[in-house]
């Protein structure tokens, strides 16, 4: 790649590829997975992503360093695409296909807005919208905010792995279990208001005890994160059949992508109207706020399709 042109191609494939993958991972654990451990085995999957997320960076910095120069880069994307196209290769070779042409033909028939009519279905999509905007949000302005406050360049870079660090410990925690057994709702809530207090906490802090902040604040998303993201998927899970899950694990991620996208958007913005540095946390904070309220009405999203 020597050209913006050809780089802007790749991310686009890179985003269809993406945008197939996620959902189709999540359905085929959904179906290979007991009714009462979805939430078990979505917490289980999303620390495997958090701990990518942590390790994958840190490699590659390791492998630029020591190949070096230009050479470096490259060494890193061909790394990245070894492992993947050998991983697609494990996939094909050792992962059955059980999935029926009755349940093609239905999944083919079904329309996207008879989910969008579930109402529980709707909750938890906007729920993830609020979670991710939150995401988005933070990973754009966050280290523009420390910059800001003279903060080390490092400093976001720490934060973010205590965001991930503490959502991988929760998701792969007993805690899950805990949620299955009694109500993904309380989860849900739980870690929302987990969210909202740690947007908070940086809003509250002032110029002064950002950085002091930052971290508290970081390890108490990340914690948040941890039990909202494995309920929420659990809870697309358990109000779609086999057939129609495919298609409401492609909307999550939709919503998924829509809510970083936003996020990342609107935070671009904010430092150009002269807000102040702690300030500008106050948005994130008020939209799962928002959200938090409309969870206080989500009955049990382990079954059924009462709202």
């Amino acid at each position: 790649v020597d050209s913006p042109p050809q780089l802007l191609a790749l991310r686009v494939l890179h985003g269809f590829a993406a945008g197939t993958l996620a959902p189709g991972a999540f359905t085929m654990l959904a179906d290979r997975t007991a009714d009462d451990q979805h939430t078990r085995s979505m917490g289980l999957s999303g620390a495997l992503i958090s701990g990518s997320a942590v390790v994958g960076p840190l490699l590659s910095v390791g492998i630029r360093d020591a190949v070096g120069g230009d050479a470096g880069f490259a060494a890193v994307f061909t790394t990245s695409g070894t492992l993947m196209l050998l991983s697609a290769v494990a996939f094909a070779v050792f992962v059955p296909t059980t999935e029926s042409s009755d349940v093609r033909r239905t999944a083919s028939n079904d329309e996207s807005f008879s989910l969008i009519r579930n109402m529980g279905l709707v909750r938890v999509y906007l729920a993830v919208l609020a979670m991710t905007f939150a995401i988005g949000y933070l990973i754009n302005l966050l280290p523009i905010t420390l910059e800001d406050v003279g903060a080390a360049p490092r400093m976001s870079g720490m934060a973010f792995a205590t965001f991930s660090l503490a959502g991988m410990a929760i998701m792969a925690s007993p805690l899950q279990r805990a949620a299955e057994d009694s109500s993904r709702a309380r989860a849900i809530a739980a870690g929302l208001a987990l969210l909202g207090i740690s947007n908070l906490t940086l809003a509250l802090s002032g110029v002064s005890l950002l950085t002091v902040s930052v971290f508290p604040a970081m390890l108490v998303f990340g914690v948040g994160f941890g039990l909202v993201f494995p309920s929420l998927s659990a809870s697309v899970a358990a109000r779609t059949a086999g057939g129609r899950r495919g298609t409401a694990f492609g909307i999550f991620y939709a919503m998924y992508s829509l809510g970083v996208f936003l996020g990342a958007s609107i935070s671009g913005v904010i430092p150009a109207f002269g807000i102040g540095a702690a300030d500008r946390f106050y948005a994130p904070a008020l939209l799962i706020l928002v959200m938090l309220l409309v969870s206080v009405r989500f009955r049990d999203l382990r079954r059924g399709n009462a709202p």
